[in-house]
């Protein structure tokens, strides 16, 4: 298939529109809890608006589609996690905060002082800071591996996989609302800041104002799931990217952006959406599921 060729993005029209939809039902079944649930409807049912006008363009220009699909997918989430900012810290009110703090100790007896307190260093603070902040460019990656070898069926398919992905994590946020715990908890000593760490967070986490947004992870759950995706569909970049996914788990919970069952969370999360999303998209149509490199590609 040809980069200009007609393809169905159903990320644009219909998991962004679906996810508003579903945003604007928690809403108004329970208004009562928002300090203005108007705001936040019309902020959702804008974005699901938007999201489906992309991708009728995309139908009516196929040559765009391409490049709507990349840009107008990836505005589509930074737009929505933004947006969640309204709806979060009123969804579930208090939090569940202490609920994941509590399994963290019962099951597993994490604590960041005991596994990591030794290991801190502002080196390693800037090193995986990078890693952290540089997750958004595991899913560019794979697209640009299979873009080069023209593999467009692949590019569709994985996108709409990857955008659908980031879609089930906000889901989490919106049944599970808890902040990261370097926001409420106390910790023994300073965080040991480098000097990246701290520019990086400002510039990203800092700017955003979404912060109940740590179950699952959804840093791990990307990388876990983009890893996968390369080794069945672009072999040539799948140890970059497993490494990535590797080093963005120990990031999550060195930086302290993450509860030991967040990390877990995503890592089943991964597990589920694997076989789940390959039966959904194969029932639905939507592009080649990913395939291992043909014999002739591996040699």
């Amino acid at each position: 298939m040809e980069a200009g060729a007609a393809q169905r993005i159903f990320s644009l029209d219909t998991f962004f529109p679906a996810f508003c939809g579903l945003v604007l039902v928690l809403i108004w079944s329970r208004p009562e809890l928002f300090p203005d649930p108007v705001y936040p409807s019309a902020l959702f049912a804008l974005l699901g608006l938007l999201a489906w006008l992309l991708a009728r363009a995309a139908a009516a220009a196929p040559r765009l589609a391409l490049p709507l699909a990349v840009a107008g997918g990836g505005a589509m989430l930074l737009a929505i996690y933004c947006a969640l900012a309204e709806v979060l810290p009123w969804s579930l009110p208090g939090g569940r905060e202490d609920w994941l703090r509590s399994a963290d100790r019962a099951f597993f007896r994490y604590d960041w002082q005991s596994w990591w307190g030794g290991l801190a260093h502002p080196g390693l603070s800037d090193a995986l800071a990078l890693v952290y902040t540089g997750f958004y460019l595991c899913p560019l990656v794979l697209g640009w591996s299979l873009a080069r070898r023209r593999d467009w069926d692949g590019l569709y398919g994985c996108l709409d996989r990857v955008l659908l992905a980031f879609l089930l994590s906000y889901c989490g946020y919106l049944l599970v609302p808890a902040r990261s715990p370097y926001e409420i908890q106390r910790f023994a000593a300073a965080f040991p800041d480098g000097v990246l760490s701290p520019f990086l967070f400002r510039h990203t986490i800092g700017l955003t104002g979404t912060r109940h947004d740590c179950f699952p992870s959804g840093h791990v759950l990307i990388t876990c799931y983009v890893a996968w995706l390369s080794w069945k569909r672009a072999r040539a970049v799948f140890a970059p990217l497993a490494l990535w996914a590797a080093l963005t788990l120990l990031a999550t919970l060195y930086l302290r952006y993450h509860y030991l069952v967040d990390v877990l969370a995503g890592v089943a999360a991964a597990a589920v959406v694997i076989p789940l999303f390959e039966r959904l998209f194969r029932a639905a149509g939507a592009g080649a599921a990913p395939l291992p490199y043909a014999a002739e590609e591996r040699r």
